[in-house]
């Protein structure tokens, strides 16, 4: 441990002057992922159409409206046959989640568990 920090302590200000390697990593665009929301094209009047989210609905409980929501995947529903509307928004934070409808979806489908 000695050793380390007499290393340390002889370090200049050249020697920490060395290439950028996080350039290279940045020159490249990261991957689109497979799994976004977008917004739908419908309008029911002069605003957008909304549907019941569908990780909201379980959790409503009786007598309560779940969140809708005008946001849907294009991946599970063209895999599922149907629309898939999901929330942008994190719900259930006095639970303590901080997981958007959409990111709680994906990882319940994947088998993620997220605690």
């Amino acid at each position: 441990m000695r050793r380390l920090y007499v290393n340390l302590l002889n370090e200049t200000s050249v020697d920490l002057m060395g290439g950028d390697e996080l350039a290279a990593l940045l020159a490249e665009p990261l991957p689109a992922r497979a799994h976004t929301l977008e917004h739908t094209g419908e309008l029911n009047g002069s605003k957008r159409r909304q549907w019941l989210c569908k990780v909201c609905s379980p959790y409503a409980g009786t007598g309560v409206r779940s969140f809708e929501t005008s946001y849907f995947c294009v991946t599970c529903s063209a895999a599922k046959k149907g629309r898939v509307t999901l929330c942008n928004k994190t719900r259930r934070l006095q639970h303590g989640s901080t997981l958007t409808c959409n990111e709680v979806w994906h990882q319940q489908k994947s088998g993620i568990s997220s605690g």
